[in-house]
């Protein structure tokens, strides 16, 4: 079944709290028709916004192509696979927080080179494998910290309700280091704002328009 990427085409780690949207560091994909015309359009997509331009951006659209047109297959990478830190609060870097996991975390996004902070980070990650948790960063500088427990993470970030900790919406019983389904936007609603011409989120043309591109107001 892993060799089949448990029936996905492409998963990707997902930098938004509620329908995908791709993490473009850590990408998995079973070769197949659709995820050849899912790379070609990416490229095309890419030369035309871009080459220097952020490549998320197109690969979510491309991603949205593909599902309507061909059945595209997307699922999202599992937290131990995929262990990052995002933001939380619109407009501000910190605090920053991972995703829930319980297994040990055994790929993590550190910066490139920076060997200490890498066997930092793993011994941090791994301390209370087997308890479910969340790790977060106060502030720049501060060290990393678990977070054991709704209660703990919204007492920690002063809200109401604990970021990036959503549930699976399919596949929920399948083990923790499984690829599974994760909430995706509807096809047909996709539009995009092109980078430096328009805020982000603004509609640049017609819902349904599919070569159109969409962008998410709250992204790390």
């Amino acid at each position: 079944e892993q060799s089949r990427l448990w029936g996905f085409d492409i998963a990707t780690a997902n930098q938004a709290q509620g329908e995908l949207y791709p993490h473009n560091w850590n990408l998995m994909v079973r070769w197949s028709r659709a995820t050849s015309n899912l790379m070609r359009d990416w490229l095309l997509l890419q030369f035309r916004r871009g080459l220097a331009s952020d490549d998320q951006g197109t690969l979510f659209a491309a991603m949205q192509r593909q599902r309507a047109s061909g059945g595209l297959r997307v699922g999202q990478v599992p937290t131990p696979f995929a262990a990052a830190f995002y933001s939380p609060k619109q407009g501000s870097f910190f605090p920053r927080i991972t995703r829930p996991l319980t297994a040990r975390a055994v790929v993590l996004y550190v910066g490139s080179g920076n060997g200490p902070a890498s066997e930092q980070w793993c011994r941090a990650f791994n301390t209370d494998a087997g308890t479910r948790r969340q790790l977060w960063i106060a502030s720049k500088g501060a060290a990393l910290a678990a977070l054991r427990g709704a209660r703990e993470c919204k007492e920690a970030l002063q809200e109401s309700k604990c970021p990036f900790a959503g549930v699976r919406s399919i596949g929920a019983a399948r083990p923790e280091e499984s690829v599974f389904q994760p909430p995706l936007r509807d096809p047909q609603k996709l539009a995009i704002g092109w980078a430096g011409t328009v805020p982000r989120g603004v509609r640049v043309c017609e819902p349904g328009r599919l070569a159109c591109l969409w962008a998410p107001s709250s992204l790390s």
